[in-house]
């Protein structure tokens, strides 16, 4: 097992706490006389603890490799930099509230500040949450699959004028794990092959975690012609 793994769990569980507590009021709310935002809350936090052990723990043994599907972990990583950032006005609005609370003990009982949280703050630490998670989501699971085509003339000196239309087609970040679909990828090969390249480059990232992902998509790839 990699033990290093219980640096990130920690700071994964900072973040939680930290999040969980600042809103607490919301969490708290009852749904049919039940605080099922809480409880989901923390199911969700446990669940995530629960993946990434059982893969650290797993993760070397090519034999009985678990690919554990990338969606999973996209996941977990846009549920917590949506987290992160949403914490900024959070620590904010703590920084303000410790001034207050320093300003107080130099003063009276009539004369105090109020140190709760700024509702303002709270309420922007969880749109920006909300809408952090909602974009990358709609990015993860809409928007990856829109290959887009980007030209680019490359201008050389003293470049030979009978290679004046060479054409270099560069491809990276395939992640042929992440593919859940061969029509997908089949269409990327597509639009490769219409370019009528001199010259493919390809500079990285094939799979996310094993050599294994490259298998159930061997035959698409050796489709690529230049």
């Amino acid at each position: 097992m990699n033990y290093f793994i219980f640096i990130p769990l920690i700071f994964l569980l900072i973040i939680d706490v930290y999040f969980f507590q600042s809103n607490n009021n919301y969490f708290q709310k009852f749904f049919f006389g039940f605080p099922i935002f809480k409880y989901s809350y923390w199911i969700l936090s446990v669940s995530v603890y629960s993946v990434l052990l059982y893969h650290s723990y797993d993760y070397q043994n090519e034999s009985k490799f678990v690919n554990i599907k990338p969606f999973i972990f996209s996941l977990i990583f846009v549920i917590y930099i949506s987290k992160f950032v949403g914490l900024f006005p959070l620590l904010i609005d703590d920084a303000i509230r410790l001034f207050k609370l320093c300003f107080n003990f130099f003063q009276t009982e009539n004369n105090t500040l109020d140190v709760s949280r700024l509702k303002f703050l709270k309420n922007s630490s969880l749109i920006i949450t909300a809408s952090i998670f909602s974009l990358l989501t709609y990015g993860m699971l809409i928007n990856r699959y829109r290959f887009k085509i980007n030209n680019q003339v490359i201008k050389i000196k003293n470049w030979p004028e009978f290679l004046n239309d060479f054409k270099i087609v560069h491809i990276s970040d395939l992640h042929l794990g992440s593919f859940e679909s061969k029509e997908k990828l089949d269409e990327a090969v597509e639009i490769i092959n219409s370019q009528n390249p001199d010259l493919i480059l390809f500079t990285g990232d094939l799979v996310n975690n094993s050599y294994t992902e490259v298998f159930p998509f061997k035959k698409i790839t050796t489709k690529v012609k230049f």
